[in-house]
This record gives C-alpha cells, sequence and structure tokens, in this order.
C-alpha cells in the first residue's frame, strides 16, 4: 500500500540549534506556482502541522480556486512522529507543550500527561527557543528554497498553537504581516501573555499587522458545572477580554476582527476559524 499525498506539496526535516530538537516542515504550493519562475506568493506558517496541514491546505485551495483569497503557500511546522496515525500522539503533545507555552506551568504539565498517557515529565515554557527556531532558522531556509514574498507572513496556530501566535505578536510582532488566532490558551501560564501585552503597551503604540482572532461559542464554561483546567485557560470571555484590551490601547496601524462562532466548540471551530481567518486577514489585497 502506498501513502497518500497532496499534489504540489513537500516534506522535509530540518534541526534546530535553538531548541536542540528536528523538525518536520511540509510546503504546500499554491496552484500556479509552476507556472511563472518570476512570481512569488505570500505565505502561511501553520503551527500544529502534524493535525492541521491538510485540513488548511486544502481549504485553502479551494478559497483561492474561487476567488476569495489570493494563492498563497502553507508552510506546515510539525514533528518527525513515528508509526500508524496515534502512535506518536503523546510525543507531539509533549513536544508542542515544550515549544507552544511562554511561560512554565505544572498545571497544564500535569494535564497534558495525564490526558495522553505520557510516562516522565512535560515541560512548559519554551516559545522564546521555538520562535527562536521558526524566525532565525526555518523562514530564511524556506524562503531560500522557495519563491515566497518575505513582506508577506502569515502566522496561524489554534489551540496552544494560539497561544505561540499571540506571544510571537506580542514579542517580535515583526516576523509576520499578518495573524490567524484561533481559541488561544491565554490564562495559560497564569495569564503571561497579558503580561507581555502591557510590556508591549509600556514600550510601543504601535502593532502593524493585521489580526484576526476567533473562539467557538461552546468554549465558553458553564457556571453550573466545575470547569477542566483547558476551560480554564481557554474560553470565550479571556478573547474578549483580550480583545477590548488591544482596542483600548488604540495601537496605530493594527487591524483586528474578533469573531465568536456559534454553536461550535474547540475542536470543530478549526474549519471556521480558518475559513473566516484567511478571509479575513486577505480583504486588504
Amino acid at each position: 500500500m502506498t501513502a497518500a499525498s497532496i499534489q504540489s506539496s513537500e516534506v522535509f526535516n530540518v534541526a534546530s540549534e535553538h531548541t536542540g530538537d528536528v523538525y518536520q516542515i511540509s510546503v504546500g504550493l499554491p496552484m500556479s506556482y509552476f507556472d511563472d519562475p518570476n512570481t512569488t506568493f505570500p505565505v502561511v506558517y501553520l503551527i500544529d502541522a502534524n493535525l492541521a496541514f491538510e485540513a488548511v491546505v486544502g481549504l485553502a485551495r479551494l478559497m483561492q480556486l474561487g476567488g476569495v483569497v489570493p494563492e498563497f503557500a502553507v508552510v506546515g511546522i510539525g514533528y518527525p512522529l513515528e508509526g500508524n496515525y496515534g502512535d506518536g500522539l503523546g510525543e507531539f503533545f509533549e513536544r508542542r507543550a515544550r515549544d507552544l507555552t511562554s511561560a512554565i506551568d505544572e498545571r497544564y504539565e500535569q494535564f497534558i500527561a495525564k490526558a495522553f498517557g505520557i510516562n516522565g515529565t512535560v515541560e512548559t515554557g519554551g516559545s522564546e527557543q521555538f520562535l527562536g527556531f521558526i524566525a532565525d532558522e526555518l523562514v530564511p531556509l524556506v524562503e531560500e528554497q522557495y519563491r515566497l514574498d518575505p513582506d508577506d507572513r502569515t502566522l496561524m496556530g489554534h489551540s496552544a498553537g494560539g497561544h505561540f501566535a499571540l506571544y510571537a505578536l506580542l514579542h517580535q510582532p515583526q516576523n509576520f504581516k499578518r495573524y490567524a488566532i484561533g481559541s488561544p490558551s491565554l490564562g495559560l501560564g497564569n495569564g503571561h501573555l497579558y503580561d507581555l501585552e502591557q510590556e508591549l503597551a509600556s514600550k510601543s503604540g504601535d502593532l502593524p499587522v493585521r489580526l484576526f482572532l476567533g473562539i467557538g461559542s461552546e468554549e465558553e464554561p458553564s457556571p453550573q458545572s466545575p470547569a477542566s483546567y483547558m476551560e480554564e485557560i481557554i474560553s470565550v470571555s479571556h478573547v474578549r477580554r483580550f480583545t477590548s484590551l488591544l482596542e483600548d490601547r488604540g495601537y496605530e496601524s493594527l487591524f483586528m476582527s474578533t469573531k465568536v462562532f456559534e454553536g461550535h466548540g474547540h475542536f470543530d471551530v478549526f474549519g471556521p476559524f480558518v475559513a473566516s481567518g484567511l478571509r479575513y486577514l486577505f480583504s486588504n489585497r
């Protein structure tokens, strides 16, 4: 049996000096990429490619075919996991727990270890090193190999990936022009991202990015039942609070849209989030 693959896509591994790990990079090229060797394309860098790469590439190509968004490449950042689907989920969630979190959070470590049957220590707080890998190692490598526009980068992440994308936005916003952030774990690390936003506001009144924030309406814990840890750190209330913070700051050059997707929870909001996020982020082209 031959494994299926996505047309006009490539996969390769990259070793990082920043994190000391190896990453699996998947590149989905737009339909007209091979038509004109002089054309460059926007690029969307996608977190959690092991779970989301096929979905985002497929949806993006449908939207491009219909003229809803311009053609762009998708660069998925994942891990080289062994075995069949599901065999490496524990390793996947263990590695992303470290890479995608901006602060040490022992409760999150315990939550991930229990949820995915991980024996041993789960680490958190590695976002600085992971962002260093993306900005200093991955982006230059990919943009040297492919015709991608260095002035038209988007970062997309959901859940812990949304936490990391917000960290990148608040820590080094200049790396990306657009940010698509879904169901971010804003409460993780005792609300560390709120502290980072305060630091940013004290240094600069300008935030020259286009930002889309999305979350499902069912991600708001009911007051009648005790919330799980995930519901404590990811909620509609958190997204609304963070949106209000950014609006009240009056950041110059910031264009932002926030949407609560009615009837959707944490795991089925991904499709609507991606479609709406891409539509908004590229609506100014």
